[in-house]
C-alpha cells in the first residue's frame, strides 16, 4: 500500500518473528482478494512465510450480487477448483498442516461434506509423500556441491517442527515421561535439556537434541548458510560432530528445501 512501509507479506513476516506467534492461512480468502483487487494469487502464496503457517482454511465462495465483477467469501458453497489447485500448491510447497473446511450455510448431504474432506485428505497424503521425495532429493543435491558450494548453501527448516533448549531444566526428559504417562522420578538428573517436536502420521513426535543442534536449526531458520550455522554450533560445542549432527537430522525430514542461489560468488 502506498505510504506503508511494510508490504501484507512483509509485515506478517515480521510479526510472525518477532511474536513467535503462528498464523492462519485462508487458501479461499486469498484467492477471492486475489481476484477482487488484481494480484496473482499463487504468487502471495509461493512468499507467504511458510514456517508461521500453523493452520490452513478452505470455503466457498459467491459471486457479488451488487457487483458481479467481485467475489464474496461466503461459507455457503463448495470449494472452487481454483482453490483446490492453491491448495494444493502450498501443501506441496509447506507440508502438511491442519485444514479446516467451512461451511455455515447451505449445509449438504453428509456425503458431500466427507467428499470434501477425502479430498483435501488426498492432497495431504500427497504432500506426505512429497515430503520424504523431497528430503531424499536434497541430500543428493548436497552430496553434489563443493565444499565451497556446500558451505555457502542454506538449509531450511520444516516449518512444523520445534525445537527449544532449556539450560536448567530436564525439559525433554519431563515431557518424554509425561507423554508416556509414566511417573517422573524424586530424584531427577536437573540438567540442562533440548527437545525437537515433529510431526510423523498426525502423530507428535519427540527426541533428545543439544544445545548444539538447537543452534544449528536456529541459525538455518535465520537463513544464516551451513557453513555459519556451522560455526555457531561449534561455538556451543568445541567437540561437535557436524556430519553427524546434519545425518541425525536429515533422518527426522527437519529439512524442506536448500537454496543454493549465489553460489558462484566470490
Amino acid at each position: 500500500m502506498e505510504g506503508h512501509e511494510f508490504s501484507e507479506l512483509d509485515f506478517l513476516t515480521e510479526l510472525s518473528v518477532r511474536t513467535g506467534c503462528g498464523l492462519l492461512l485462508d487458501v479461499n480468502n486469498v484467492h477471492i482478494s486475489a481476484h477482487n483487487l488484481g494480484f496473482d494469487a499463487a504468487t502471495y502464496l509461493d512468499a507467504f512465510p511458510a514456517k508461521a503457517i500453523v493452520e490452513i482454511h478452505l470455503a466457498g465462495r459467491a459471486v457479488d450480487p451488487g457487483d458481479k465483477r467481485l467475489l464474496i467469501d461466503t461459507h455457503d458453497a463448495p470449494i472452487a477448483d481454483n482453490v483446490w489447485l492453491l491448495y494444493q500448491r502450498v501443501i506441496e510447497r509447506i507440508g502438511i498442516r491442519p485444514t479446516l473446511i467451512e461451511r455455515d450455510d447451505n449445509i449438504p448431504g453428509f456425503d458431500v461434506l466427507l467428499a470434501e474432506r477425502d479430498r483435501a485428505q488426498t492432497l495431504l497424503n500427497i504432500g506426505k509423500k512429497r515430503s520424504s521425495e523431497v528430503t531424499t532429493l536434497i541430500r543428493v543435491h548436497l552430496r553434489c556441491l563443493s565444499h565451497k558450494d556446500l558451505a555457502r548453501s542454506r538449509l531450511e527448516p520444516r516449518a512444523a517442527f520445534r525445537w527449544a533448549w532449556f539450560p536448567d531444566q530436564p525439559v525433554y526428559t519431563i515431557w518424554r515421561l509425561n507423554r508416556e504417562q509414566r511417573d517422573i522420578p524424586d530424584e531427577l538428573d536437573w540438567r540442562g535439556e533440548g527437545a525437537l517436536l515433529t510431526r510423523k502420521q498426525g502423530r507428535v513426535c519427540w527426541e533428545a537434541v543439544s544445545a548444539a543442534d538447537c543452534t544449528f536449526l536456529d541459525a538455518c531458520a535465520a537463513y544464516l548458510p551451513i557453513e555459519l550455522a556451522a560455526e555457531k554450533a561449534l561455538e556451543v560445542q568445541s567437540d561437535l560432530d557436524l556430519s553427524e549432527l546434519i545425518a541425525r537430522l536429515f533422518s527426522t525430514n527437519a529439512f524442506v528445501a536448500v537454496n543454493t542461489l549465489a553460489l558462484s560468488e566470490d
